[in-house]
Protein backbone atom coordinates (compact mmCIF):
# COMPACT_ATOMS: atom_id res chain seq x y z
CA UNK A 1 0.00 0.00 0.00
CA UNK A 2 3.02 2.37 0.83
CA UNK A 3 4.73 1.57 -2.48
CA UNK A 4 1.40 2.38 -4.69
CA UNK A 5 1.09 5.72 -2.35
CA UNK A 6 4.64 6.99 -3.47
CA UNK A 7 4.13 5.38 -7.11
CA UNK A 8 1.15 7.88 -7.16
CA UNK A 9 2.46 10.99 -5.50
CA UNK A 10 5.55 10.77 -7.97
CA UNK A 11 3.11 10.47 -11.00
CA UNK A 12 1.47 13.37 -9.79
CA UNK A 13 4.62 15.25 -9.36
CA UNK A 14 6.06 14.60 -12.36
CA UNK A 15 2.80 15.69 -14.10
CA UNK A 16 2.62 18.85 -12.03
CA UNK A 17 6.55 20.05 -12.54
CA UNK A 18 5.95 18.66 -16.91
CA UNK A 19 3.33 21.39 -16.76
CA UNK A 20 5.51 24.02 -15.39
CA UNK A 21 8.07 23.25 -17.25
CA UNK A 22 6.38 23.90 -20.42
CA UNK A 23 4.89 26.86 -19.35
CA UNK A 24 8.52 28.44 -18.94
CA UNK A 25 10.30 26.71 -21.42
CA UNK A 26 10.22 29.80 -23.87
CA UNK A 27 11.09 32.37 -21.43
CA UNK A 28 15.10 33.00 -20.85
CA UNK A 29 14.15 35.23 -17.95
CA UNK A 30 13.18 32.21 -15.51
CA UNK A 31 13.82 32.57 -12.20
CA UNK A 32 16.14 30.06 -11.43
CA UNK A 33 15.35 30.15 -7.74
CA UNK A 34 13.61 27.22 -5.58
CA UNK A 35 10.44 27.25 -5.99
CA UNK A 36 7.72 27.12 -2.87
CA UNK A 37 7.37 23.00 -4.10
CA UNK A 38 10.90 22.53 -3.49
CA UNK A 39 11.84 21.89 -6.84
CA UNK A 40 14.01 23.97 -9.65
CA UNK A 41 13.43 23.11 -13.10
CA UNK A 42 15.55 23.35 -15.83
CA UNK A 43 14.82 22.70 -18.98
CA UNK A 44 16.95 21.42 -21.97
CA UNK A 45 15.97 22.75 -25.30
CA UNK A 46 15.75 21.48 -28.70
CA UNK A 47 18.94 23.01 -29.73
CA UNK A 48 22.16 21.56 -28.26
CA UNK A 49 23.65 24.24 -26.96
CA UNK A 50 20.43 25.87 -24.94
CA UNK A 51 19.74 25.27 -20.83
CA UNK A 52 17.32 26.68 -19.62
CA UNK A 53 18.33 28.73 -16.70
CA UNK A 54 22.08 27.84 -17.11
CA UNK A 55 22.90 28.50 -13.78
CA UNK A 56 20.45 27.40 -10.69
CA UNK A 57 20.19 28.37 -7.17
CA UNK A 58 18.78 26.07 -4.67
CA UNK A 59 18.98 25.58 -1.05
CA UNK A 60 20.37 21.98 0.55
CA UNK A 61 17.53 19.79 0.51
CA UNK A 62 16.40 21.07 -2.71
CA UNK A 63 15.35 18.86 -5.70
CA UNK A 64 16.58 20.14 -9.13
CA UNK A 65 14.84 18.53 -12.30
CA UNK A 66 15.77 18.64 -15.20
CA UNK A 67 12.88 18.11 -19.31
CA UNK A 68 14.82 17.00 -22.31
CA UNK A 69 12.33 19.21 -25.09
CA UNK A 70 14.88 18.52 -27.82
CA UNK A 71 14.42 16.15 -30.68
CA UNK A 72 16.79 13.72 -29.40
CA UNK A 73 18.30 11.73 -26.48
CA UNK A 74 19.98 13.87 -24.12
CA UNK A 75 22.29 13.26 -20.93
CA UNK A 76 23.25 15.00 -18.39
CA UNK A 77 26.46 14.55 -16.42
CA UNK A 78 27.91 15.64 -13.48
CA UNK A 79 31.56 17.14 -13.14
CA UNK A 80 31.79 17.73 -9.76
CA UNK A 81 31.49 15.45 -7.36
CA UNK A 82 27.93 15.77 -5.22
CA UNK A 83 28.12 12.42 -3.07
CA UNK A 84 25.04 11.50 -1.12
CA UNK A 85 21.50 12.86 -2.56
CA UNK A 86 18.47 13.65 -0.20
CA UNK A 87 16.37 10.95 -1.99
CA UNK A 88 16.35 8.64 -4.78
CA UNK A 89 17.57 10.42 -7.86
CA UNK A 90 15.00 9.98 -11.07
CA UNK A 91 16.67 8.64 -14.01
CA UNK A 92 20.10 9.69 -12.21
CA UNK A 93 22.61 6.55 -11.80
CA UNK A 94 25.72 7.77 -9.26
CA UNK A 95 29.15 6.09 -9.05
CA UNK A 96 30.99 5.03 -5.59
CA UNK A 97 32.70 8.05 -5.73
CA UNK A 98 29.97 10.25 -5.73
CA UNK A 99 29.21 11.32 -9.38
CA UNK A 100 25.85 11.56 -11.24
CA UNK A 101 25.14 10.58 -14.73
CA UNK A 102 21.82 10.20 -16.26
CA UNK A 103 20.57 7.35 -18.56
CA UNK A 104 19.53 9.24 -22.32
CA UNK A 105 16.66 10.64 -21.41
CA UNK A 106 14.18 11.00 -24.43
CA UNK A 107 12.04 14.20 -25.59
CA UNK A 108 9.84 14.97 -22.54
CA UNK A 109 11.85 12.68 -20.31
CA UNK A 110 12.43 14.16 -16.75
CA UNK A 111 15.82 13.25 -14.39
CA UNK A 112 15.92 14.93 -10.58
CA UNK A 113 18.56 15.13 -7.79
CA UNK A 114 18.12 16.29 -4.44
CA UNK A 115 20.89 18.76 -3.25
CA UNK A 116 22.97 17.72 0.63
CA UNK A 117 26.00 19.27 0.55
CA UNK A 118 26.45 23.28 0.00
CA UNK A 119 28.54 23.71 -3.27
CA UNK A 120 28.60 24.56 -6.81
CA UNK A 121 27.95 21.79 -8.91
CA UNK A 122 29.34 22.15 -12.80
CA UNK A 123 27.19 19.26 -15.26
CA UNK A 124 27.54 18.63 -19.31
CA UNK A 125 24.37 17.97 -21.03
CA UNK A 126 25.52 16.06 -23.91
CA UNK A 127 23.44 15.44 -27.18
CA UNK A 128 23.95 13.91 -31.34
CA UNK A 129 23.55 16.78 -33.12
CA UNK A 130 24.51 15.33 -36.63
CA UNK A 131 27.03 13.29 -38.24
CA UNK A 132 26.98 10.60 -40.25
CA UNK A 133 25.91 6.94 -38.34
CA UNK A 134 29.93 6.11 -38.75
CA UNK A 135 30.73 9.48 -37.37
CA UNK A 136 28.32 11.22 -35.37
CA UNK A 137 28.32 15.14 -34.03
CA UNK A 138 28.07 15.02 -30.05
CA UNK A 139 27.56 18.72 -28.81
CA UNK A 140 28.37 19.04 -25.42
CA UNK A 141 26.71 22.23 -22.98
CA UNK A 142 27.78 23.30 -19.66
CA UNK A 143 25.52 24.73 -16.64
CA UNK A 144 25.80 24.70 -13.11
CA UNK A 145 23.76 23.79 -10.37
CA UNK A 146 24.84 26.19 -6.72
CA UNK A 147 23.72 25.14 -3.68
CA UNK A 148 23.70 27.40 -0.86
CA UNK A 149 21.51 28.91 2.46
CA UNK A 150 20.58 32.21 1.27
Amino acid sequence: MKIKKISCCRFWMVGIFTVLFLAFAGSHSFAADVSPTGIVPVVLKGNPDIIIPVTVTAKPGTTVAWLNMGPGPATIKFITKIGLACSAPSNFYGDLLGYYETTPLVEGATASICFIAAGNYEYEVRRISGGTAEKPLESITSGKVICAEK
